[in-house]
């Protein structure tokens, strides 16, 4: 019988390694001794290490204030909204938002991760 993968913790650990390491020198090799699996297994569940970084980002930050904003027309209260919405996330889920920020000109295929299709520059 296949071991029942924990996604939860699975994705905790790669936001964990992810802050630790960054992307570029968070391996998949690191990734999936991490998240107590093996490599082989994180292909084939995930097929990369950006979808599994992308599954990850999205399920741990998919809860917190920053993925809940609304726009209301309103500029200084929306821009106050932004900020207090990225500190709890930070507080929350420590750097990973700074982190992509700073690993995207160096990884476009990270780009999809924080942005929006709708709204994000070719």
């Amino acid at each position: 019988m296949p071991k029942i993968i924990d996604e939860e913790q699975v994705f905790r650990t790669v936001v964990e390694i992810l802050t630790q390491k960054g992307y570029e020198n968070a391996t998949t090799k690191d990734l999936a001794a991490a998240a107590g699996m093996h490599e082989v297994t994180l292909f084939r569940k995930y097929e990369s290490k950006v979808n599994l970084v992308a599954r990850a980002i999205e399920h741990q930050l998919s809860r917190v204030p920053l993925a809940h904003l609304k726009y209301t027309g309103n500029l200084e209260a929306d821009v106050a909204a932004i900020v207090d919405a990225f500190i709890e996330t930070n507080k929350s889920h420590g750097p990973i938002m700074p982190l992509l920020l700073t690993e995207l000109p160096r990884n476009p295929e990270l780009v999809g991760l924080i942005c929006c299709p709708d709204h994000c520059l070719p």
